[in-house]
């Protein structure tokens, strides 16, 4: 198991480090940076805290971006927590529901 966790840190590590290299240290475009999951967003979707999700959703964030060390979506946590409301707004704005993370699947219900 410490060997697929290093594999997988491993290659974020190089995908980090090939995005810095094409961006030549310039800041992300709009686009890109709306699929980052800012950690506050992560924390307000494991809490079930959907004004705080909506308001980042309604100023451009992208419903399937992915955040944290784990890359995980706002939909993977939401559920994974239990929040059924947050689930339910989640899939009405569009939520991929069969995304994967690296070798795990983790299902939305």
């Amino acid at each position: 198991m410490r060997a697929i966790k290093e594999h997988f840190e491993a290659v974020a590590a190089e995908r980090r480090a090939a995005g810095d290299a094409a961006a030549g240290g310039a800041a992300p475009a709009p686009e890109e940076e709306a699929r980052v999951l800012p950690e506050a967003v992560v924390g307000a979707a494991a809490l079930g805290k959907i004004e705080e999700v909506t308001s980042w959703l309604d100023g451009g964030g992208h419903v399937d971006a992915r955040g944290g060390e784990t890359q995980l979506t706002l939909l993977m946590i939401a559920s994974t927590n239990g929040h059924e409301r947050l689930v339910v707004l989640l899939l009405a704005r569009g939520a991929a529901v069969n995304l994967v993370m690296g070798w795990m699947v983790i299902p939305a219900t």
